[in-house]
């Protein structure tokens, strides 16, 4: 018999947002499914802009702030990992799109749960794949495809 574990937790470090606990969970969900993962543990650390840039200068090297931080551990059979977001850079980049600081914060997470499936998007062919992705993801949770958003997707690289 195959078991089924699925736990996300959630350390919100930041009120400039609301943060739709129970979407984020479904779409970490969602995406394990579908990249076949029975066995799965994610946290999701929402951050500000200065503590994101701490942990990307810390663990990358990376003297910036970012939109999203993904580790995957080390783990057998299951899908263990962390997704780090900024609320921060998402409430600011949502204003140059048509849609709300929670929907950016969902592309945040869709893009740190690619990710930690396998997806990159260090050359322009992983690129595109990863942008595929996060369209249909963001189409799923009603961000993209519905009325008043019949725009071209380009999210911030």
């Amino acid at each position: 018999m195959e078991s089924n574990s699925f736990q996300v937790s959630f350390a919100i470090h930041s009120d400039l947002l609301e943060v739709q606990e129970e979407r984020l969970t479904e779409v970490v969900r969602r995406i394990a499914s579908d990249f076949g993962y029975l066995e799965v543990e994610v946290s999701i650390a929402i951050l500000d802009d200065s503590e994101i840039r701490e942990l990307n200068r810390e663990h990358l090297d990376h003297d910036w702030e970012t939109d999203v931080i993904s580790f995957l551990f080390e783990s057998q059979d299951r899908l263990e990992g962390e997704i780090v977001a900024s609320a921060e850079t998402a409430k600011r980049e949502s204003e140059q799109h048509p849609w709300s600081g929670p929907d950016e914060l969902l592309l945040y997470v869709i893009h740190g749960m690619l990710h930690l499936v396998g997806l990159d998007d260090l050359d322009p062919d992983s690129a595109e794949e990863m942008r595929q992705q996060e369209r249909f993801y963001l189409v799923q949770f009603g961000v993209l495809g519905g009325e008043g958003h019949g725009f071209e997707f380009q999210p911030h690289a």
